[in-house]
């Protein structure tokens, strides 16, 4: 079996709901801002006639933050599903997914340039690259929207100083 990242983030198994909260793997349009790291809500899965799970829907809706979306899906955006191609050991492969995965968390350097409405921080004991912690807290608006799972001494925000470049 082949890992995501083999397959351009495509994942080989991909369990989705209505309501489940999502990310982008893969640039989708630039221009609208569907970018590797949107975050957003799937709104809906919609097959073709007469097609049930566990086979692929023709698509996906998923509304995104901060998006506009198509006035006529009520501000969703369609995914369809996207096609990747590599060789493994010599061998052909191919995978057929939607560019997506669940994002209930993700790691502080996928959350670089987001803007969240909220967010729990762990951030664990040590900053082994400069900037984490920065970065991990500035990316809400208000400090009334950040929960920190890991308590934070002095020395931890001093630690910056002891960082171990890599």
């Amino acid at each position: 079996m082949s890992s995501d990242d083999e397959a351009n983030g495509l994942s080989n198994i991909l369990y989705l709901a209505v309501g489940a909260k999502v990310m982008l793997r893969q640039n989708l349009n630039v221009g609208f801002s569907l970018v590797n790291g949107s975050i957003g809500i799937l709104v809906d899965i919609l097959y073709e006639e007469n097609v049930t799970p566990p086979s692929l829907p023709k698509f996906t809706l998923v509304k995104f933050d901060g998006e506009k979306g198509f006035v006529d899906l009520d501000g969703a955006v369609p995914l369809l599903p996207v096609h990747a191609s590599w060789k493994k050991n010599g061998q052909s492969c191919t995978r057929i997914q939607f560019p997506v995965n669940l994002c209930w968390a993700c790691t502080v350097h996928k959350s670089q340039s987001l803007t969240l409405p909220f967010c729990l921080i762990d951030i664990g004991l040590v900053e082994f690259q400069l900037g984490l912690t920065y970065v991990a807290f500035s990316r809400v608006k208000d400090f009334d929207c950040v929960v920190v799972i890991t308590r934070m001494s002095i020395d931890r925000l001093n630690c910056v100083k002891r960082c171990v470049f890599l």
